[in-house]
C-alpha cells in the first residue's frame, strides 16, 4: 500500500514537471510567434514606408515632366522676350526638381543617365534662353529647333511615365519590380523607341486644368474687396425667400447658417424638398445675392446636347437677371455639364466677371450655379481706347501661329489688377493655343494651351 502511494506521489510529481515543460515550450512558442509577428510587422512597415517615398518621388516627377512639357510647347510660339524669360525660366527650374525626384527612384544610373542627361540640357539650355530673352535678344531659328526637339523629347518621355503610373495605381507594379520594368521602359527611351501607345497623359500627375481663368482667378479674389456686392443688409428670412424663389421648387422644410468669416458673408441655406432632395443655396447677407446654388439630383444617362445644354444655362440667367453673359468653355461629367460664362461689355470678353452654371443632361434641369467671382468683380469699366492697333498686336505673334479667330478682353493678371487684351486663338502642329497681347504695351500677357477632351474644352 505504501509502494502504490509512493508510487503515485511520484507519478504525478512528473506529470507535473512534464506540465511545466509543456507550458515554457508553448510560452517560448508564442513569445518567438510574437517577436518574429513584430518583426515582419517592421519589417512591412519599413517597406511600406520606402514604397511611399518612391511613390511620392515618383509623382513629383511625373507632375514636373507633365508641366515642361507644356512650357516647351508655349516657348516655341512665344515672341515677346520679357514673358519669353519668364517661361523659360521656369522650365530650367522644373527641370532640376525632375532631375533631383529622378535620382531618388530605384532605377540604375547607367539606365536613366539619358533621361538624366536630357534634364540637364533642358535645365541648361532654357538658363541660357532666359538670359539672352532679358538681354532683349531674341530667339534664333536654329534655338526654336532645339526648342521642338526637346519638346518632342519631353512628349515621349511623359508618355513612359503615364504608363509606368497606370501600372502603380493598377496595382500591377511594384518598387520591388520597378527596377526590372522601369529598366525596360527607360531603356526604350532612352533608345528613341518611344511606344506610342503610351502617349495618354495620366491623370495622376497633370496640371488639374481649370475652365479658362477659374484657377487663377480664384486666387485673385480671395484677397480683394468685391465691388459687385451691393445692395442693404437682409436678415435670415429674406434670404430664405430668395432662396425659394431662385429654386423655383416646393420646398417643405429650410435649415440656415450664417458664414460671417467667408469673403462674402453669407447665409447658407439648406432647403428639403417634397421627394426629400436637399438644395444648398447661399446669399449674401449685403444685397441678397445669390453666390451658389447646388442640387445633389441623380443623373442617369443623357438625353440633351451639350449645345442644348449650353442654351439652357444661356436663358437660365437671363431669367435671373444676368444680361450679356455668353458661354467660354465647358465640361461635361457624370451627365452634368459645367458651362462658363463670361461678361461682354460690348465687344470685350470681361473673363473675370465669371459665372458657372451645371446642367443635368438627362433631364436639362439646372443644378448648379456658381456666381462668386462674378459678384467679387462685376462693374460697369472705363475700358481705354487700346494704343496698339490688332494689325500690330498681331504682328508680335509668332509667324507659324495659324489664327483661327481673334477679339478682344480683359484678363485678370498676378498682381491682382486688370488688363486690356488682345485675345487670338491659332493653331501650331496640330496643338491649339490662346495667345494675349496687352493692347496698351503690345508685349505678350499669357499664353494658354486648349485641350480638346472628349468631356470638354479645357485651358492650361
Amino acid at each position: 500500500m505504501c509502494m502504490n502511494l509512493g508510487d503515485k506521489l511520484k507519478d504525478w510529481k512528473n506529470r507535473l514537471k512534464d506540465r511545466h515543460m509543456f507550458s515554457l515550450v508553448i510560452g517560448s512558442f508564442i513569445v518567438i510567434l510574437a517577436l518574429l509577428g513584430y518583426i515582419i510587422k517592421i519589417r512591412n512597415d519599413n517597406k511600406q514606408n520606402l514604397e511611399n517615398t518612391y511613390n511620392h518621388a515618383f509623382y513629383e516627377l511625373a507632375s514636373y515632366i507633365d508641366n515642361i512639357n507644356n512650357l516647351l510647347s508655349k516657348a516655341q510660339i512665344s515672341k515677346d522676350p520679357s514673358h519669353g524669360a519668364k517661361t523659360m525660366s521656369e522650365i530650367w527650374r522644373q527641370s532640376n526638381l525632375a532631375k533631383t525626384n529622378l535620382s531618388e527612384l530605384p532605377i540604375e544610373q547607367d539606365v536613366i543617365a539619358q533621361t538624366s542627361k536630357f534634364l540637364s540640357q533642358t535645365s541648361d539650355f532654357s538658363y541660357s534662353i532666359a538670359m539672352q530673352t532679358i538681354d532683349q535678344i531674341p530667339v534664333s531659328d536654329e534655338q526654336l529647333k532645339n526648342i521642338k526637339s526637346l519638346s518632342d523629347y519631353a512628349e515621349k518621355l511623359q508618355g513612359s511615365i503615364s504608363a509606368l503610373s497606370n501600372e502603380l495605381n493598377s496595382g500591377k507594379l511594384y518598387w520591388n519590380e520597378i527596377a526590372k520594368k522601369g529598366t525596360a521602359t527607360f531603356k526604350q527611351l532612352s533608345n528613341e523607341g518611344g511606344d506610342n501607345s503610351f502617349t495618354e497623359i495620366s491623370k495622376n500627375f497633370q496640371d488639374y486644368p481649370g475652365l479658362i481663368y477659374d484657377g487663377p482667378f480664384s486666387e485673385h479674389i480671395t484677397d480683394i474687396k468685391p465691388v459687385g456686392i451691393t445692395g442693404n443688409e437682409i436678415d435670415s428670412n429674406k434670404a430664405i425667400e430668395i432662396a425659394k424663389k431662385f429654386v423655383e421648387k416646393n420646398v417643405s422644410e429650410t435649415s440656415i447658417y450664417e458664414s460671417a468669416e467667408a469673403n462674402i458673408p453669407s447665409f447658407d441655406i439648406n432647403l428639403t424638398l417634397d421627394n426629400d432632395d436637399i438644395i444648398s443655396v447661399s446669399v449674401s447677407k449685403t444685397g441678397g445675392h445669390v453666390l451658389y446654388m447646388l442640387y445633389n439630383k441623380q443623373t442617369e444617362g443623357s438625353n440633351i446636347t451639350i449645345e442644348q445644354a449650353k442654351q439652357k444655362a444661356s436663358d437660365f440667367l437671363v431669367k435671373k437677371g444676368y444680361e450679356n453673359m455668353y458661354s467660354t468653355y465647358y465640361m461635361n461629367e457624370n451627365n452634368v455639364a459645367t458651362i462658363n460664362f463670361a461678361y461682354h461689355q460690348g465687344d470685350v470678353t470681361i473673363y473675370p466677371d465669371l459665372i458657372k452654371v451645371q446642367v443635368a443632361m438627362d433631364t436639362g434641369d439646372i443644378v448648379g450655379f456658381e456666381a462668386q467671382g462674378y459678384h467679387f468683380s462685376h462693374k460697369t469699366r472705363d475700358i481705354p481706347t487700346p494704343k496698339v492697333s490688332q494689325t500690330q498686336a498681331k504682328s508680335s505673334l509668332n509667324p507659324n501661329l495659324n489664327i483661327i479667330n481673334s477679339g478682344m478682353a480683359i484678363i485678370p493678371t498676378d498682381v491682382k489688377t486688370e488688363v486690356l487684351v488682345y485675345e487670338f486663338k491659332g493653331q501650331v502642329a496640330g496643338k491649339e493655343f490662346i495667345v494675349y497681347i496687352n493692347a496698351e504695351t503690345g508685349k505678350e500677357e499669357d499664353i494658354l494651351i486648349v485641350l480638346n477632351t472628349p468631356n470638354g474644352v479645357l485651358t492650361i
